[in-house]
């Protein structure tokens, strides 16, 4: 009847890992940054937060501090995955809970976390149900560095913040750092474009080129974000082939922040929880 096999156990340690600082949640659409940490040979980065670029990374880290709660949809778009649109409802704070659906062209899912359980719905069905890891304390130092350590290879440790809502594909829209630093790691490769405005909102547009990782992950080459100015949450991504043409497109449709929310929708019935015991 509910299938609460050891997959769950994939997605809870996926989903809720917190080490050195980072979250790292298991990538939907997105590539997330690779983090690495070694106990040797590690060297401390300084940075200057006065930079127009650092500035804007730890404006896209801290988006959290925005907003109490945040609803809205996105329609993401790929020539491998086709098109999906996304709806999400995110309340932060104390008690921080998410419902985030999905529906493609012949599949529709609902992420729910409850602060205490997950549940995934398919087609309208419970299909998953399991016992959450706790958030841990909803607390987080603004003023530590974005990057804390450099490794010998080039690689980065980076200061993410918990995703403690659990946001799931909404991540990308709501706390994006951890999945736009693929995209702007490397300062050097993007660029400050004039602003524009979003949805009534000012942003910030920048463009660049892509890794290699992310060229072949991809198949593109160069890439283009909106950002929020007020919030630092992704409203636009787009990356491109040679010829300029579209590759992957994600956009935000609807947005409102710090709004009442449909709390029903993190509610789990209880005898779907019950499965679980």
């Amino acid at each position: 009847m509910f299938n609460n096999r050891n997959n769950w156990f994939f997605l809870l340690t996926a989903s809720i890992v917190i080490m050195n600082g980072c979250s790292l949640g298991e990538p939907k659409k997105e590539e997330k940054a690779t983090i690495k940490a070694t106990a040797k040979s590690q060297t401390t980065v300084s940075e200057s937060k006065s930079d127009p670029k650092t500035q804007l990374l730890y404006k896209m880290r801290d988006t959290v501090d925005t907003f109490t709660t945040v609803k809205g949809n996105f329609v993401e778009s790929s020539k491998r995955d086709g098109e999906s649109n996304v709806e999400f409802v995110v309340q932060e704070g104390d008690h921080p809970e998410s419902y985030v659906k999905s529906t493609s062209k012949d599949r529709r899912t609902e992420d729910i976390y409850t602060g205490k359980y997950f549940a995934s719905k398919v087609n309208g069905t419970f299909a998953h149900i399991a016992h959450a890891a706790p958030p841990g304390p909803n607390k987080f130092n603004k003023k530590s560095p974005l990057v804390l350590e450099k490794m010998p290879d080039g690689s980065k440790l980076y200061n993410t913040r918990p995703d403690h809502a659990q946001t799931g594909r909404a991540e990308a829209i709501v706390a994006p750092l951890t999945y736009a630093i693929g995209y702007l790691e490397n300062q050097e490769k993007w660029s400050f474009q004039p602003d524009e405005r979003l949805l009534g909102r000012e942003v910030t547009v920048v463009s660049g080129e892509l890794s290699d990782y992310f060229k072949e992950k991809h198949q593109a080459e160069t890439f283009k974000y909106w950002i929020d100015k007020q919030t630092g949450m992704v409203l636009k991504r787009e990356t491109y082939d040679k010829q300029g043409k579209i590759v992957d497109k994600l956009e935000v449709k609807n947005l409102e922040i710090n709004v009442p929310i449909n709390t029903s929708l993190f509610n789990i019935p209880q005898n779907i929880i019950k499965s679980i015991y």
